[in-house]
């Protein structure tokens, strides 16, 4: 049996496949920790709670900081969306790998 995703078994593309399942996978963890480190290096309080005016270079940030920061919540649907994909990616890429190893 053959998968139409697979039928042609291209390196480039499966490692690109790989390469986004991590990347949804962590990407509100990379938000949280820019938010961070972004208003650590301007003194400000990043919460959830209260928003604080926060400005970078004459701009004031703190709306855009506390959105990357809510993005946490996202790592709800991410971490268990993202781990089921590559999954299902490995078990696909099993399964070819020994079907084109079996005498047909």
């Amino acid at each position: 049996m053959q998968f139409l995703l697979f039928d042609k078994f291209n390196r480039k593309f499966v490692t690109f496949l790989f390469v986004a399942g991590i990347l949804w996978t962590i990407s509100p963890i990379i938000l949280i920790a820019i938010a961070n480190y972004i208003a650590d290096s301007c003194g400000c309080d990043l919460s959830l709670q209260t928003v604080q005016p926060c400005y970078l270079w004459g701009y004031e940030i703190s709306g855009l900081l506390g959105m990357m920061a809510f993005s946490g919540y996202f790592l709800v649907l991410t971490i268990p969306s993202g781990l089921l994909w590559l999954f299902i990616l490995i078990v696909l890429l099993v399964f070819k790998v020994n079907s084109s190893n079996s005498y047909e």
